[in-house]
């Protein structure tokens, strides 16, 4: 319960502050030799984070996402931008230059519309594809669990069994505020405005009053694209 908050806090605040824009960079650090430190990746992280603020000399923002693989070592994915409108171009050679410690990758996410959605899902759920025979055998999963995207399939969720209890998981720039909160009126006004939501969620909340009472609500989330 305590993950699934965290990933909609990351959520909402990845679809507030990313629109997959030229100002905005997807790049994944990894471990030449496995890491199974989780201080030590964010003590390296913090290491890099310097050093690339200072070899590019522009205001940047990110969101780091620590992510573990089902061996329990992890890598790193880090969502940068600059100011909107501004082009940002980092050759991905001076990333894994700066990063020093193996392999990167330095990619847009132009064609991903909910971006928000998107990295939880990522963040959440197992390629079957990225797991030795040894490693999915290990694994209780039924075939619901299992589903297909793109020619890929996952474990919905199993990613989270392999974050290690109380590891700070996602961490951000100061200045990548949370989403305000507005009244009815402001939001009605504003709804008024976007078109459908990139992501809708109904759940049911049924509390047992006593003698055969009971109280139901529904909780709608959705999400918008402004």
């Amino acid at each position: 319960r305590s993950l699934k908050r965290i990933f909609k806090e990351l959520r909402t605040l990845i679809t507030h502050h990313y629109k997959g824009g030229i100002n905005e960079l997807f790049i994944t650090l990894t471990y030449r030799d496995r890491c199974f430190d989780g201080k030590q990746v964010h003590a390296d992280f913090k290491a890099f984070w310097q050093r690339f603020k200072r070899a590019n000399k522009i205001p940047l923002s990110y969101i780091s996402i620590v992510e573990p693989h089902a061996s329990g070592a992890f890598h790193i994915h880090l969502l940068v931008k600059t100011e909107e409108g501004q082009l940002l171009y980092i050759p991905n050679e001076q990333v894994a230059q700066i990063w020093g410690h193996g392999f990167t990758k330095t990619e847009r996410l132009e064609q991903v519309d909910q971006i928000g959605a998107y990295f939880v899902a990522y963040f959440s759920n197992l390629e079957i594809g990225g797991l030795s025979e040894d490693e999915f055998a290990s694994l209780e999963v039924s075939a619901d669990d299992i589903e297909e995207k793109n020619g890929k399939k996952y474990i919905k969720g199993k990613r989270l069994d392999f974050y290690p209890d109380g590891m700070q998981i996602h961490r951000h720039s100061r200045d990548l505020e949370k989403p305000p909160a507005l009244t009815n009126g402001e939001a009605d006004e504003l709804l008024q405005k976007l078109e459908n939501p990139t992501f809708r969620n109904e759940k049911e909340i049924v509390t047992d009053l006593g003698n055969g009472k009971k109280k139901y609500a529904k909780v709608i989330t959705e999400q918008y694209k402004l």
